[in-house]
């Protein structure tokens, strides 16, 4: 799972570069190769450790268990949600001119920070850059039932229905309400065939505990696919435009379109073929081991990621007017802060099992408890 983790390691680091305001480095790092971005990769690799994890977890404990896991880790999401949309929101309220830029990334107009609030805590208005939190808690309390059915053999009927729904979004998406009710950038009903998708593969992955074998030929057709999308993607670089592509719901991100699902899995493939192909010590270099470090601690990655992003717009919507220098410079220091959380992460782990030994160790010593005093049982002799 090495693998699995440096790719989500990897999608954060570009993620926050995409996040940030555009500049000479952040404008570069948006969909680079092709009508994709690390956002279709965080997702499906997140579906695919969800579904991996489950079926480790239903061997060994009670499923009621594991349904419980997945809820806790829905109840931090929405903890985190709730405190940085709360933090933000009062920055807004009582910061002035100072935080507006934020009150635009949370459609505050005028007076109305308190009803964004109210709106947003229970997910009917959801600010950009936290709008994927909510979708992930669907998606988390959602992993349970998918799963039985997984269980039940029923892998075929998760992805029609999965399929369907992905479908009908293209043409009637839902997100956009009328009054303070906006559902966020990423249209939850389409995003789902990722989650969905990665959750299988990922179940049956670790059930039937074997390698999924690698076609040359495939990996040459989804090769000169990529290439030709890359070269369409970039076309209006140089003057070339085709707005009956370029503008199309085929290639739309909110919704997920038909040629951007198709690029990401073609892309897919050939990153899982590389890895496969890669000699078994590459995965111990120095760099695979940094991202993959991020990809284990991801949550807690992601949410810095999207505080730095917040903090990153105070000083404007565009970084094209700064220096040179500063245009490098600010965006690699935001992308090197990621290893911050996570490895405060490690030293709260840490901690806390030093704690857990220190009580257990604690229980286990015999001892002679008198009123506030506890006296050892072996005691040294006059």
């Amino acid at each position: 799972m090495v693998g699995i983790d440096m790719l989500r390691g990897a999608c954060l680091v570009e993620m926050m570069a995409n996040h940030l305001p555009p500049g000479l480095v952040t404008s570069s790092a948006r969909e680079t190769l092709g009508f994709i971005s690390a956002a279709e990769g965080f997702v499906f690799l997140s579906g695919f450790i969800a579904g991996w994890t489950s079926c480790v977890l239903i061997q060994r404990k009670p499923a009621a268990s594991v349904q419980q896991r997945f809820l806790a880790r829905a109840g931090q999401l929405y903890a985190t949600y709730c405190v940085l949309l709360s933090a933000v929101l009062a920055c807004v309220a009582l910061g002035g001119t100072r935080f507006s830029e934020w009150g635009q990334l949370c459609y505050v107009n005028g007076g109305s920070v308190g009803r964004v609030w109210l709106y947003g805590i229970p997910f009917l208005h959801q600010p950009q850059y936290l709008d994927i939190f909510p979708i992930y808690c669907v998606f988390l309390v959602l992993t349970p039932l998918i799963i039985a059915q997984l269980r039940a053999g029923r892998r075929w009927l998760v992805l029609a229905i999965s399929g369907a729904v992905w479908a009908v979004s293209q043409f009637w998406s839902g997100t956009n309400v009328p009054g303070m009710i906006w559902f966020g950038y990423f249209n939850l009903f389409s995003w789902q065939l990722l989650f969905t998708v990665g959750l299988t593969f990922g179940f049956h992955h670790e059930a039937q505990q074997e390698e999924p074998t690698q076609s040359s030929w495939v990996f040459v057709l989804c090769a000169g696919l990529c290439a030709m999308l890359f070269a369409l993607r970039h076309l209006p670089r140089f003057g070339v435009e085709i707005p009956a592509l370029t503008t199309s719901i085929l290639v739309e991100k909110s919704t997920l379109g038909v040629i951007r699902l198709v690029n990401f899995a073609a892309m897919a493939y050939i990153l899982r073929a590389i890895l496969a192909w890669l000699p078994p010590g590459a995965r111990g270099n120095w760099a695979f081991r940094q991202l993959a470090f991020l990809g284990q601690h991801s949550l807690q990655v992601f949410s810095w990621s999207v505080a730095m992003t917040f903090i990153a717009f105070l000083s404007g919507d565009t970084w094209r007017n700064l220096p040179l220098t500063l245009q490098i410079s600010v965006p690699c220091a935001a992308i090197l802060s990621l290893w911050v959380p996570a490895r405060l992460h490690v030293l709260w782990g840490d901690w806390d099992l030093r704690k857990a030994r220190c009580l257990t160790d604690a229980r286990r010593t015999p001892s002679l408890v008198s009123g506030a005093a506890i006296i050892p049982v072996t005691t040294r002799q006059p």
